[in-house]
């Protein structure tokens, strides 16, 4: 059963398509429906408003379908809301799909087939923004739950994550874990740095917004059982428990560092980019033996200064003195 809900924006230069798709939403039950001339008038109208679904053509002047899909995500990041996208595209191939995918795009239809296949995938893309905007709701009202049930002590305000304290105890029970069952632990701090100079530039409401749009981008990208808290103003830690010790390398993690490295966030100052280090210390099951989290947390700590220097994720293993016998 479809939303009449749901907004619609379509996006198009030549007039061609959205004419075509406004023949077939005439008598859908969709009715909140705009028209944007271009990938700038598309921002500005989701700007004044948001909306559920976006179809655009994949080649337009001035900015593509990809290049608008980019500046969505972020204005999704920023609004705590979910945008589905849809590219009207007359490219083939498996090519065109995986990078398509890969920027952000949620479907796309070919031009020759607009007329049969639009209304169907509007459908299926009116119940996966519903679903996905309800869960987003839900998950801000948990936060703000959780807000009021715990207290500062292990709750940070700002980003809703627990905080040094919470990922002490986490840190702890995941290297118990680990002693007990094998397997390893990763222990990943993220420094957002230069801070000194971010302090100088930005009052502290657009730290805030950076931090929780470094905070959502990240949840993004990690698992669902890894854990996530801010240990300080500026930095964050990741606790993650892995059955192969092999996993916890910098090539396990590389996506999460270019995924918030050097990439915008989007606050009421305008897009701001920031960098950031990420140290990873881990500990093999095989020992027989572990560190206390604080020993853990410590090595993390020394490897940001090769990571700022060095723009790499640092990478620490501990081990015991001597390697146990059998």
């Amino acid at each position: 059963m479809s939303n009449s809900d749901i907004a619609i924006l379509v996006v198009d230069d030549t007039k061609l398509s959205s004419a075509v798709v406004n023949r077939v939403l005439r008598n859908s039950p969709y009715r909140d429906i705009r028209f944007a001339t271009s990938g700038n008038d598309a921002l500005r109208q989701i700007e004044e408003r948001a909306t559920d679904l976006l179809i655009a053509d994949w080649v337009m002047p001035e900015m593509d379908g990809l290049a608008l899909t980019d500046r969505i995500r972020q204005l999704d990041e920023a609004s705590n809301h979910a945008t589905y996208i849809l590219l009207l595209t007359a490219k083939e191939g498996a090519e065109a799909v995986k990078h398509a995918f890969d920027r952000g795009v949620d479907d796309f239809i070919s031009k020759a087939a607009l007329h049969e296949q639009l209304l169907p995938r509007i459908y299926a893309a009116d119940r996966i923004t519903t679903n996905q905007n309800r869960l987003l709701q839900e998950n801000q009202r948990l936060i703000a739950a959780n807000r009021q049930l715990y207290s500062a002590s292990t709750l940070d305000t700002v980003t809703g994550l627990g905080n040094d304290l919470y990922a002490l105890k986490q840190l702890t029970d995941t290297l118990a874990h680990c002693q007990t069952r094998g397997g390893a632990c990763c222990y990943i701090q993220i420094e957002l740095y230069p801070y000194e100079e971010i302090e100088r530039l930005y009052p502290q409401q657009i730290i805030d917004q950076i931090l929780v749009g470094l905070t959502r981008r990240l949840q993004q990208l990690i698992r669902p059982l890894d854990t996530l808290a801010r240990i300080n103003e500026n930095e964050l830690a990741l606790i993650s428990y892995h059955n192969e010790f092999e996993s916890c390398s910098a090539k396990t993690y590389r996506r999460v560092y270019e995924g918030i490295n050097h990439k915008a966030y989007k606050t009421t100052m305008g897009y701001l980019s920031i960098e950031v280090a990420m140290s990873m210390s881990s500990v093999d099951g095989q020992w027989g033996d572990t560190p206390s989290a604080e020993i853990l947390m410590d090595l993390a700590l020394e490897g940001l200064i090769d990571s700022k220097e060095n723009q790499f994720i640092s990478v620490q293993q501990w081990h015991p003195t001597e390697k146990p016998s059998g």
